[in-house]
């Protein structure tokens, strides 16, 4: 009798070692099962969201495209081509104050993306960071040694009246042979924008710098070659008209 006993304790504990064996692969199982249909999912509303942002950028909807981006970086916060994305969109919605921000983050881990260089110049530009903006156009200059950013640095000095270095800045961009065959597009007045010969633009430029300093003679010069190397820029000659009956002799 002891015999069958002690064999049915036995039987008993292997059957509860069993069952806990058991217990365990099933909640492996589940835990497993769990994460595949977790990852499934994120999977699936990641391939949604890059649906919706394809979409919002084939349309140009680019409030919808800001949105879809969000959703993106919350599933992939470190990725660095959503976040270019995103200050991009901002540029492009004209919201400077969030491309400044975001493009700041994203040049302190990268320094070297002269894209976001570029964009967050031209926000503060537009916000009237000038003194940021001339700094960050130094910084993208000394990478690109484009004239047309050289050309936004004169503009800037002149705007902080630092006509000296605007001076210098002007005889750089004409030593330049280049900058007689590139453009650059300048605002005139309330007519909007005109695309001009780079050359032709920075001697205007010069022409008003030296118009300020009261120095006439010299700035008729420069608005007089940039008219000839642009006949269709429209600043020049009226700098010239405006110069012509500031001179007139009073009746």
């Amino acid at each position: 009798m002891k015999k069958i006993y002690l064999l049915i304790l036995v039987f008993i504990g292997f059957s509860l070692n069993a069952q806990k064996k058991n217990e365990k692969k099933t909640e492996e199982t589940t835990q497993v099962t769990t994460q595949q249909e977790v990852s499934k999912k994120i999977g699936n509303e990641e391939l949604n969201f890059r649906t919706m942002l394809n979409n919002s950028l084939k349309y140009n909807d680019i409030s919808t495209a800001i949105i879809a981006c969000h959703y993106l970086l919350a599933i992939n916060p470190q990725s660095v081509g959503l976040k270019d994305t995103l200050a991009m969109l901002y540029f492009e919605s004209r919201s400077f104050v969030q491309t400044i921000m975001l493009a700041g983050e994203i040049l302190q881990a990268n320094p070297d993306n002269d894209k976001i260089l570029e964009i967050q110049a031209i926000a503060q530009q537009n916000l009237g960071l000038i003194k940021e903006s001339l700094e960050t156009y130094e910084k993208l200059y000394r990478k690109s040694k484009s004239l047309l950013h050289l050309y936004q640095i004169a503009t800037l000095q002149f705007t902080l009246k630092r006509y000296g270095e605007c001076e210098t800045t002007i005889v750089e961009i004409l030593r330049d042979p280049k900058s007689e065959q590139e453009k650059v597009n300048v605002i005139i007045g309330n007519q909007g924008q005109q695309e001009v010969i780079l050359k032709a633009a920075a001697l205007n430029m010069a022409g008003v710098v030296y118009m300020e300093q009261k120095q006439d003679d010299k700035a008729k010069k420069f608005f007089e070659e940039a008219s000839k190397i642009d006949k269709d820029f429209l600043l020049p000659k009226g700098n010239l008209e405006f110069l012509a009956n500031k001179n007139k002799p009073k009746k």
